[in-house]
């Protein structure tokens, strides 16, 4: 190869790595939900939504500076309530049971990443409330990437 070349190749792998890529993907994170009975005859819930994903949907972001502050997301919870009792619910012979949240959102890592974690509890009791089911076709029908 002669300098010329050489030199046009060094070139074009300087700018191949200072550049930045022109087209990027994402796919959405992994969530994670448990459901227990608990000893009241309620069941509790768990659920771990990745924050980037969470931030996303939610638009956690209020002041729109680019920065998620632990406050936007204290501030965001009864949006976040909302959102969660219209999308996810447990299903049992006795009907819908209503969600809410037990506790203030909290962060947690798992090995994918910074996960807002939502501490659940649904209000089903009564006779029928041994057969509950999820019902999350409303979740996932919202979500664009699923």
């Amino acid at each position: 190869m002669s300098a010329t070349g050489l030199r046009a190749a060094a070139l074009a792998l300087c700018l191949a790595l200072l550049l930045p890529a022109t087209a990027a993907a994402h796919s959405g994170g992994t969530s994670y939900l448990s459901i227990t009975r608990a000893e009241s005859a309620a069941w509790q819930g768990q659920l771990d939504l990745p924050l980037p994903d969470a931030a996303s949907e939610l638009a956690l972001d209020t002041d729109g500076d680019g920065t998620l502050r632990w406050g936007e997301v204290l501030d965001a919870a009864p949006r976040i309530e909302a959102r969660l009792a219209k999308r996810l619910r447990l299903r049992s012979g006795s009907g819908d049971c209503g969600g809410q949240l037990q506790a203030p959102p909290s962060l947690v890592w798992r090995d994918n990443g910074p996960h807002l974690r939502l501490a659940l509890a649904f209000g089903c009791g009564g006779a029928g409330a041994d057969d509950a089911a999820l019902d999350a076709s409303d979740w996932l029908a919202a979500v664009s990437d699923h």
